[in-house]
């Protein structure tokens, strides 16, 4: 996008701190923020909020900031569950985080799959995942680090080796698949 759009203004606040205001009613045990090479910026937007850093290769991909922020949340929380919301994706709304948690609670897969919700049968943000996947993606992130299978896509391809650890729920929200990677994303979606 050629700037970091983490930082970009986002009503009256900026993206990231947008993302992380919309994710603490639901994040009792805390957030942990993930960042990488520019995140004494990343850490100014959010001002005084509460947060753990986790600190990330600047070079990596987002799944390996995925795989940061989860063995971050194993280790030093005991919290059942993990949302997971990348920072460029601004749009959560409060009806799918709750229709995760009401799947979760009322699965009798409970703990045992992460929730995805979907619009149009595409996967989009945020991302409900128990201690137990968090494990089972950290274990399979060690079999693909020595090994990258072709056509590797991070956690998509987590999800697609591994669809009895997901439920996906439906929703009538689009704005789950919105991500800012272009300057043009940016424009359309700006409040």
């Amino acid at each position: 996008m050629g700037c970091l759009k983490q930082t970009l203004p986002w009503g009256d606040s900026t993206i990231i701190a947008h993302v992380y205001d919309a994710l603490l009613p639901h994040c009792a045990a805390g957030i942990a923020v993930v960042v990488g090479s520019h995140g004494d910026e990343i850490i100014a937007a959010l001002h005084d909020r509460q947060f753990s850093i986790v600190q990330s290769d600047t070079n990596a991909q987002q799944y390996e900031s995925i795989c940061r922020g989860l063995d971050c949340y194993l280790n030093e929380t005991d919290a059942p569950l993990a949302l997971i919301q990348p920072a460029d994706h601004p749009f959560i709304p409060a009806i799918v985080v709750k229709m995760l948690f009401d799947n979760m609670i009322t699965s009798n897969q409970q703990g045992r799959s992460a929730v995805i919700p979907t619009f149009q049968n595409r996967g989009g943000h945020p991302v409900l995942i128990p201690r137990a996947v968090a494990a089972d993606i950290l274990r399979w992130r060690q079999t693909v680090t020595d090994n990258e299978p072709p056509n590797f896509q991070g956690i998509k391809t987590f999800w697609q080796e591994h669809p009895d650890l997901i439920q996906r729920i439906e929703t009538n929200q689009p704005t789950i698949l919105t991500d800012l990677d272009i300057p043009a994303d940016y424009q359309q979606h700006h409040p």
